[in-house]
Parts: C-alpha cells; sequence; structure tokens
C-alpha cells in the first residue's frame, strides 16, 4: 500500500495531520506493506525565501482579518494539537513564509532514504522548538541533526537539484484535485482531504487494503 502525503512544513494543520497519519499507521499495522512517501506543497510560495514572516502579521496582511481574530485562530490550533499530544505547539508566535529551502532539504533528505522521520523532525523543529528554517546554513545544522551531510545538503541548495522536484510535486497535488494541504492519497484511488480523525484514516487503510486483497484474489 502506497500512502502519499502533501504537505508544507510552516502548515500547522500538516503538522497535526502528520502526527494523526503516524498514529493511525501505528494502530493500523502491516509496516511490511505500507510505503508513506512525503510531497512538498508550498502555501506561500509568492514570498522570498531567504527569511520568515511572523504567522500573525502574515494572517492579518491586507485587513484580512484582526491582529485578536488571529492571535485566536492560531491559539484555537495550538489547542487542538496538545489535546492530540503534542507537548509543544508555536504557531501564534511561530513563523511563516515560502519554504522552498527546507522542502529542497527534505528531498534531499528521502534522496539520501530519510523521509518519514525527516518531515516529523521538520514540523517538530518548526512548531516544537521554532528552529530556524530560512537560513541555508541553519538547514545543513538541521540536516546533520536527521542524519545525513549537512555539507551535501547545502550544496544540494546552493545548485537547486530538487528545485524541479518541489514544483513537480505541487504541480500533480493540483491535477489530483488538491487545493490545499494536507492533502493525502492512498494507493492513488483514495483522496483525503484536510486533517482528518485517526480513525476515519484507519478506516480508509483498511478499505484500500481490502481492495488490494480482492484485486489478488480475481488475478489468482
Amino acid at each position: 500500500m502506497r500512502i502519499e502525503i502533501w504537505a508544507d512544513v510552516v502548515c500547522p494543520w500538516c503538522g497535526i495531520m502528520n502526527e494523526r497519519l503516524n498514529r493511525a499507521l501505528a494502530r493500523f499495522g502491516h509496516d511490511d506493506e505500507v510505503e508513506v512517501v512525503h510531497h512538498a506543497f508550498r502555501l506561500s510560495p509568492e514570498l522570498p525565501e531567504d527569511h520568515g514572516f511572523a504567522v500573525t502579521e502574515r494572517m492579518t496582511a491586507n485587513g484580512r482579518m484582526s491582529e485578536a481574530d488571529a492571535v485566536a485562530a492560531s491559539t484555537r490550533i495550538e489547542d487542538i494539537a496538545h489535546e492530540d499530544g503534542i507537548e509543544r505547539y508555536h504557531v501564534a508566535d511561530g513563523s511563516t513564509g515560502n519554504t522552498m529551502r527546507m522542502l529542497e532539504v527534505l528531498a534531499f533528505a528521502a534522496s539520501r532514504g530519510i523521509d518519514r522521520a525527516a518531515w516529523d523532525a521538520a514540523f517538530h523543529a518548526h512548531f516544537g522548538t521554532r528552529r530556524d528554517i530560512w537560513n541555508p546554513e541553519a538547514l545543513a545544522d538541521f540536516a546533520d541533526s536527521i542524519g545525513v551531510n549537512g555539507d551535501e545538503a547545502l550544496f544540494a541548495l546552493h545548485t537547486r537539484r530538487f528545485a524541479e522536484q518541489i514544483e513537480a510535486d505541487q504541480a500533480r497535488a493540483v491535477a489530483l484535485g488538491a487545493q490545499g494541504v494536507p492533502f493525502v492519497v492512498v494507493d492513488g484511488r483514495y483522496g483525503i482531504s484536510g486533517v482528518q480523525s485517526v480513525d476515519t484514516l484507519v478506516d480508509v487503510f483498511e478499505r484500500a487494503l481490502a481492495a488490494e486483497d480482492d484485486i489478488e484474489a480475481v488475478s489468482a
């Protein structure tokens, strides 16, 4: 079974969905039959890549929302994360922006065989410890921390080795009907948009596995 998830590192709902996905997979089992693949989807590609912006600043830009409403909405997301057992989850006082460079580092990590653990670490770095994800040297340190060579990751950033892959990831999600993230596709047949419960995810996984079994039975 192939489970694909599109996300952005600065998307707070993506971090929560990532946690629920991990819990759903643990409950579902079948570890030897499941492949999880993460894909990039930038929420703010129009912004510069070299620094982050305060979350509340972006939410209130162009009068879209008052500062009080922005803080309240962000705090509500934090509360949901805490209810899910995520101990630290900074949204209201966090940063957001164009995550192209971080996503390229994650693509580099995936090319070295570290995908799921790298995304887990990225969400924790951004929402849990508010680690710098904007500076290339800081991203090289992050790469080192997850077990891939930071100097090689930095070289990949300088050469933009994975830039086309990031763009292709996003284009494919849009072609599949995604209007935002998180977005999950199971076995290329079951699409899941937005944040869903662990129970819902497990149910989809079980239906997908049953469908695979049916196909195998017919083929036999």
